[in-house]
C-alpha cells in the first residue's frame, strides 16, 4: 500500500508540475528587439490554460463516482500526458488555438489527476 503511493504521488507530482513548466515554456515569445535573455509570455494562452484547472476539478468531482477512482486517474493522466506530448511534438506544425487547446487539455486532465489522487490518498489512508 504504501509503495503503491508513493508510486502515485512521485507520478503526480512529476506529471503536474511538468505541465505548468512545460506550458509555461511554451508559450514564451521571444522579442528580437530585447535583450537575448528576457523572454515575453502570451499571458493569454497562460491564463486559458491556467484557467482550465476549474474544469479539471468540476469533471474529477463528476467523474470520480460512475468510473471509479483508478480508472478515472489512469485515464486523466493518460489524456493529460497524450495531449501535452501533441502540443510539445507538433509545437511548430500547430496553429495557436490548438496548441491552447492541446494545453488546455492536458492541464484540466493533470488537475483532474490530482484531485482524484488526494482523494484515493484519504480513503486508503482513514
Amino acid at each position: 500500500l504504501t509503495l503503491t503511493l508513493w508510486a502515485v504521488w512521485a507520478g503526480f507530482a512529476f506529471s503536474y508540475y511538468s505541465v505548468i513548466m512545460t506550458i509555461t515554456r511554451l508559450f514564451d515569445a521571444e522579442e528580437e528587439d530585447e535583450e537575448e535573455d528576457q523572454l515575453a509570455f502570451d499571458y493569454i494562452a497562460i491564463f486559458i490554460s491556467a484557467s482550465s484547472e476549474l474544469v479539471g476539478t468540476a469533471l474529477a468531482i463528476m467523474v470520480v463516482d460512475s468510473f471509479g477512482r483508478v480508472k478515472a486517474l489512469v485515464a486523466a493522466f493518460l489524456i493529460g500526458g497524450s495531449s501535452l506530448f501533441m502540443v510539445c511534438v507538433f509545437h511548430d506544425v500547430l496553429g495557436r488555438s490548438a496548441q491552447v487547446g492541446f494545453a488546455f487539455l492536458s492541464r484540466a486532465s493533470e488537475m483532474a489527476a490530482a484531485c482524484i489522487t488526494w482523494i484515493s490518498t484519504a480513503e486508503l489512508l482513514s
